[in-house]
C-alpha cells in the first residue's frame, strides 16, 4: 500500500507552487468502505476545518500514484473559498492545477481512468417483489420502501398488485 502521508505532503507542496490557498484540513482518513467514490471532503461541525477521506482502492500498489494524488488535490480544491461544489470557482482552480501541474482533475472519473481494473461481476439482488398479474419482477439491492411495503405499489407494466418475492440471496420473504 502507498504511503498516504507522503502523498498528502507531495500534493500540498504541489498546490503551494500554484499559489492556490486551500483550507485547513484537520483530519485525513482512508476510507475502506467506499465503493463508488474516490474521495470526500467534509466541513467539520465547528466549521474550523475540513476532513478529507480517500478510497483505500487508490492507495493500492497497482494503482498509479497520479490517480491518488489527483483525487487528493481534487478534494483539497473543495476546501478553497467558494469551492464546496463543482461550480465555476472550483472549475477555475481545477483548470489551473491541470495546466500548471499536468493533472486531469475533473468532477467525475471512472475506475479505468484511475488505472483500476474492476471485475465484471454481476450483482445479485438481495430483494425483489413480483407482480401477481403479469409476473414482472422488480429487484433491489437495498431494503427500500417498495420492498418493505409492496402492497402500497402497483406494477409499472400492467398495474397489478405486488408481493414480496425473495430477500437475501433468493429466499422468499
Amino acid at each position: 500500500m502507498k504511503d498516504f502521508d507522503k502523498l498528502i505532503e507531495t500534493c500540498l507542496l504541489e498546490l503551494d507552487k500554484t499559489g492556490i490557498k486551500y483550507g485547513n484540513v484537520i483530519k485525513w482518513k482512508i476510507n475502506t468502505r467506499a465503493k463508488k467514490r474516490w474521495g470526500q471532503c467534509r466541513v467539520l461541525p465547528d466549521e474550523k476545518g475540513f476532513e478529507i477521506s480517500i478510497s483505500k482502492r487508490l492507495l493500492d500498489d497497482n494503482v498509479p500514484d497520479k490517480s491518488a494524488k489527483s483525487t487528493i488535490i481534487h478534494e483539497l480544491l473543495h476546501t478553497c473559498k467558494g469551492c464546496r461544489d463543482h461550480g465555476t470557482e472550483w472549475k477555475k482552480l481545477a483548470y489551473v492545477v491541470n495546466s500548471e501541474l499536468g493533472y486531469n482533475i475533473k468532477r467525475c472519473t471512472s475506475a479505468a481512468e484511475q488505472g483500476i481494473c474492476e471485475e465484471n461481476t454481476v450483482k445479485q439482488a438481495k430483494y425483489a417483489v413480483r407482480c401477481l398479474k403479469c409476473g414482472k419482477i422488480y429487484e433491489r439491492e437495498r431494503k427500500s420502501k417498495l420492498i418493505k411495503n409492496p402492497h402500497r405499489y402497483r406494477c409499472g407494466v400492467c398495474g397489478g398488485k405486488l408481493e414480496a418475492a425473495f430477500s437475501s440471496g433468493g429466499k422468499k420473504t
